[in-house]
């Protein structure tokens, strides 16, 4: 059974009832991830990669034109490269989307949490120390190195949540 891919709050309840049996009580190691749950996540994955590429792509393309457009004023015009940054940074968000929503169903949230903190620090610590020198497409790619830093905590973590144990 495929998961739906129009949105994590859509998948929630069937990976949550996909983990069901792989939820550990509270306090406890986590459990083994179901061989369900594990194929749902990796399906969305690979469903979620692929969009993430055609919108990065799309944005790298239209940037420009479509800022012209909307703006019609060329002093608008630095603000193309400041789109393709964050188009960037919500394709990583959507991927990692993926592992925050899985943590859930699996009742795994302190993983979660680590991961946002270990983005969230990334941020901070950058922000603090080059603090009045960051440029709009300098603080535009600290937020991608962020969103960056979470997706790869986040899969380092729920990489399990792919595969199952046995």
């Amino acid at each position: 059974m495929r998961s739906s891919t129009s949105g994590f709050f859509n998948l929630l309840p069937a990976w949550s009832r996909s983990a069901r049996a792989a939820v550990a009580p509270h306090g406890a190691a986590p459990a083994p991830v179901t061989a369900e749950l594990a194929a749902r996540v990796a399906g969305s994955v690979r469903v979620t990669a692929v969009l993430a590429v055609l919108l990065v792509a799309g944005v790298a393309v239209l940037a420009a034109p479509v800022v012209r457009v909307v703006y019609s004023d060329p002093a608008f015009a630095e603000a193309a490269p400041l789109l393709r940054w964050m188009a960037c940074g919500l394709g990583l968000a959507f991927l990692s989307g993926n592992f925050r929503f899985a943590f859930i169903a699996a009742g795994r949230p302190r993983e979660d949490l680590l991961a946002n903190g270990a983005g969230a620090a990334v941020a901070v610590a950058t922000c603090l120390v080059f603090r009045s020198a960051l440029a709009p497409a300098v603080m535009a790619a600290v937020f991608v190195t962020a969103d960056a830093v979470t997706l790869a905590s986040r899969g380092r973590a729920g990489g399990g949540l792919m595969r199952t144990s046995g």
